[in-house]
């Protein structure tokens, strides 16, 4: 029975791969299927970093002009904290580091979405300013890295100190006494998992045109992202299900 499971969470698995490697491959094949007539056209790759109200990372995509709207494709890599994580310092032990005390999982957003961008001010020969409008949905993966904790024990004749690295279980440490901090950033790889979602965005672009050619985009948008089988982060608040968040990108395109 065991093994029926592993096979079926397997088979899913592998089934989510080909569906990264399909949109990856449309992305690079769009690019070069397309290249740029117009030094003004949003034809092309483009990316850079995101800062987010509970994370940052990096977004990455390609767009296509038509007639009146720009299509596009795009990934995107960011963290994600709970509103309520608040770092603490366990002072009644030795050499503690800052933790989140009730964080179950560390976690980040892997997010393949297809678009429409509008533009609301063009970039052209007398104006190398411009304003675009952008709309997005796309598959979502939330990639959970399970805590450890470095965890201080004393036996009960107090003369053997043990200092043990476990997964933190709230059911487990019930206490924060003996609360070291975090374990090394190598523990839980193994036992990531992940759970899939859909996410939208909307967002406005102020670009302009570079020095060298290409141009350069101030993004500011919001998104909400939507598990339904829920995310699991925090073991003593809330996990919302469709968190949102506001976005500023800082892009560079060709």
């Amino acid at each position: 029975m065991f093994c029926l499971k592993y096979l079926y969470k397997c088979k899913v698995r592998f089934r989510h791969v080909i569906s990264i490697c399909v949109f990856l491959g449309a992305m690079i094949c769009n690019h070069h299927g397309n290249a740029q007539t117009d030094k003004y056209r949003d034809n092309g790759i483009y990316g850079g970093p995101i800062l987010r109200t509970n994370g940052i990372g990096a977004t990455f995509g390609v767009k296509q002009q038509g007639k009146s709207f720009t299509r596009f494709l795009q990934a995107d890599l960011v963290t994600h904290k709970h509103s309520r994580e608040l770092k603490i310092v366990n002072q009644s032990i030795q050499n503690p580091r800052p933790y989140v005390y009730g964080k179950l999982y560390r976690t980040a957003f892997l997010r393949f979405n297809t678009g429409l961008e509008y533009p609301l001010i063009e970039r052209n020969d007398w104006n190398r300013l411009g304003l675009n409008a952008t709309a997005m949905v796309g598959v979502d993966f939330g990639l959970q890295r399970p805590v450890y904790l470095d965890v201080y024990y004393r036996a009960s004749n107090k003369n053997i100190e043990d200092i043990r690295s476990e997964r933190y279980d709230p059911e487990i440490h019930t206490f924060q006494e003996g609360i070291i901090g975090y374990s090394d950033r190598k523990r839980g790889w193994n036992d990531m998992d992940y759970r899939v979602g859909v996410n939208a965005q909307v967002a406005f672009d102020l670009q302009w045109t570079g020095d060298n050619g290409g141009y350069k985009s101030l993004r500011i948008g919001g998104v909400v992202d939507y598990f339904p089988g829920g995310l699991p982060i925090m073991a003593f608040a809330e996990n919302p299900r469709a968190p949102m968040t506001l976005f500023l990108g800082f892009l560079w395109g060709d």
